[in-house]
């Protein structure tokens, strides 16, 4: 083969893949001593081809390949065949500064451009990281209401065995605090006490946060609270002022003292609910395992049990809860339960509960309602007003205040308590397996007759959920008979709350306390 002046001749080499040049006739020019053997980037090699093959239309493929691989001319060898690399002189020397001048303009753009698509990747990347946790912690939430007994299940078998073994009040699944009363004491001796000053948490600093998802900036969320009200909000939810549990001395078995100070709801739910969430997301094939296996896999139970009762590391709202047993005509007796509803509450959803329930807090925004209103029985006939008669809810979202010496049904149920129609007692204080959270079991026997007089009906439903269990005949609202057949087939319900349960199982265990008091006992 033979070429004019300027021509390099190359010829294939025995062997595998081995090529070598036999002749270079042409002067080394300017552009030539930059085209240096130089690493090769297969991707800027076929891009480079390609823009090239585009701005210069005389130049061939081999040519462009060439200089591409920046001078390599061993990347222009073909086996078993003769390849020709035309070298850039005359009037080629000015298709090479073409050229260069080409690639600088390109890598000038295009620098930009992988910049622009790096910017768009890392944010389509985050947003994928974003939207995948938001799903998982809204999957979390149904697992919680669709799963609810069986995780109450587990957390009893947690708290039993294990690093995480906790007492439980004798005949049910309520984790009991460090003195317990085996006895029925008067409401109306069961001081209060209240303060405003408020007080850190000490788990606040030391625990960390897995359960909660990303926000739309991709930061966590700070509290569960503010993951709940963004991506799975119940109907009845806001950041109400409470009393938080600050100590309880139950010493003097007469007059036990608990005592409160300023707290607000959200801030309580971030502990109840992240330890729900915790377990709730645990894999399936995990929650059979050891307690004693579980503990590594359950670092925010695990943190809350070892100081479950400790009222200075975590802000611990009250929950009372109330068995209201209806005395008919004939002495015999009648209970209500409830059934939260699943997309209206924060916490117990789906659960069946006593009635009534309600977190320990004020009436209403007003200053004048926060001392006043920290009061068990004020708290428990609001609670009653609301479930069983369907009166609108005196939550603390409104700043309307209540007169309980003229309003109905408090003037009522006030006068009823007084003259031995109504009695109450405190049957004592526990911890929920699941949530972790304070509980104080109270029971209230009152006559057919407070009804009758007042002219109340009992709702079928409210805006928590379903009063269950009850029938209509034409003797009126029937229901469910105190006798110990309905007891034994409810206490053993995974979807009855621990503290209903207690309920039941205590006024059941009391229930000739219940049924005779002395009068002196409730004035």
């Amino acid at each position: 083969m033979h070429r004019s002046r300027g021509s390099l001749l190359i010829h294939p080499l025995h062997g595998r893949g081995q090529c070598r040049p036999t002749r270079v006739t042409s002067e080394p020019t300017n552009l030539r001593r930059k085209l240096q053997v130089r690493p090769r980037d297969p991707i800027i090699e076929r891009r480079t081809v390609r823009w090239l093959g585009l701005l210069s239309g005389q130049l061939r493929q081999e040519e462009a390949h060439a200089l591409a691989l920046h001078g390599d001319t061993r990347a222009g060898c073909r086996c078993n065949q003769w390849t020709e690399l035309v070298a850039p002189t005359g009037r080629d020397s000015d298709k090479g500064d073409i050229l260069e001048t080409a690639s600088l303009i390109i890598a000038a753009v295009g620098l930009p451009l992988a910049l622009i698509s790096t910017v768009f990747a890392v944010r389509a990347t985050r947003g994928n990281k974003i939207a995948k946790s938001q799903q998982s912690f809204r999957e979390g939430r149904v697992t919680l209401w669709e799963q609810r007994p069986t995780l109450n299940a587990i957390a009893y078998r947690l708290h039993r065995s294990g690093p995480m073994r906790h007492e439980f009040i004798p005949g049910t699944r309520l984790l009991r605090a460090a003195t317990h009363l085996d006895r029925l004491v008067p409401l109306t001796n069961v001081r209060v006490l209240y303060t405003s000053a408020t007080s850190g948490s000490f788990l606040d600093k030391h625990l960390k946060r897995d359960v909660l998802p990303l926000n739309s900036a991709g930061l966590k969320y700070p509290t569960y609270a503010a993951a709940m009200e963004e991506l799975a909000r119940p109907s009845l939810f806001f950041d109400g002022r409470i009393y938080r549990l600050t100590d309880v001395n139950q010493a003097d078995l007469e007059f036990p003292t608990l005592m409160f100070s300023d707290g607000t709801y959200f801030q309580a739910i971030h502990w109840a609910e992240s330890v729900c969430h915790e377990l709730a997301t645990l894999p399936q094939d995990l929650r059979s395992r050891n307690p004693r296996e579980l503990v590594k896999l359950l670092p925010i139970r695990s943190a809350v049990s070892s100081r479950l009762f400790d009222a200075q590391s975590r802000v611990l709202s009250l929950a009372i809860n109330t068995i209201t047993l209806i005395r008919r005509a004939d002495g015999k007796l009648e209970f209500i339960l409830h059934k939260r509803d699943n997309r209206a509450t924060a916490t117990f959803a789906g659960h069946y509960m006593v009635s009534p329930i309600g977190i320990f807090q004020p009436a209403t925004q007003s200053p004048y309602s926060a001392a006043r209103d920290c009061n068990l029985w004020l708290n428990i006939m609001r609670e009653f007003s609301e479930e069983i008669l369907g009166h609108p809810e005196a939550d603390g979202s409104s700043g309307v205040t209540i007169n309980y010496e003229l309003d109905s049904p408090y003037v009522q149920l006030e006068r009823a308590r007084q003259n031995g129609q109504l009695r109450i007692h405190y049957m004592g204080l526990g911890m929920d397996p699941m949530e972790l959270s304070p509980q104080m079991l109270t029971a209230m026997v009152i006559d057919q007759s407070v009804f009758d007089d007042a002219g109340w009906s009992v709702v079928e439903r409210n805006t928590e959920g379903l009063l269950v269990g009850h029938s209509k005949s034409v003797f009126g609202l029937q229901f469910t008979r105190f006798e110990e057949q309905h007891i034994n087939d409810l206490v053993t319900l995974n979807s009855l709350s621990a503290a209903s349960q207690a309920c039941i199982t205590l006024a059941w265990r009391h229930r000739e306390s219940l049924l005779a008091p002395t009068i002196g006992d409730f004035l």
